[in-house]
């Protein structure tokens, strides 16, 4: 009998263990990436430029401000291609460059972005951290 009670705990704590362990994975494993997709299909599909070098501040602070959405746009890094930068006659970083040819230098919070390049979405919007000074 006392074998039998044994085994029946040993089972009832094995059932419980893994049963914790499933949910844990389920919780803690990264599923949403917390990206609209379809602002970052909007974004790739209107063709955005994005220049800038690694050691330029605000070009860090425009990376940190898209997060994910960086992905979904063709960023130039001016200090591994001087050449690309040259001719597209770039002056000043971080710069936008938009399809229709308009650009922006400057830094933009994504709901400006999003704004300029028509971008909507059904869901919340997105509201840009505030940059630390």
């Amino acid at each position: 009998m006392i074998r039998a009670q044994r085994y029946i705990v040993w089972f009832i704590s094995a059932t419980l263990v893994a049963v914790a362990v499933f949910y844990a994975v389920k919780v803690f494993r990264k599923t949403d990436t917390g990206l609209d997709p379809e602002i970052a299909a909007c974004l790739k599909s209107k063709g955005l430029k994005f220049y800038g070098t690694y050691s330029c501040s605000n070009c860090l602070e425009q990376k940190k401000i898209l997060g994910g959405y960086l992905k979904s746009v063709l960023y130039i890094e001016c200090t591994q291609n001087p050449v690309l930068c040259e001719n597209a006659n770039i002056k000043r970083v971080p710069t936008w460059e938009f399809l229709d040819g308009s650009r922006h230098e400057g830094v933009l919070q994504i709901n400006d972005l999003l704004s300029r390049i028509e971008c909507a979405s059904t869901s919340q919007p997105i509201i840009s951290p505030v940059p630390t000074l």
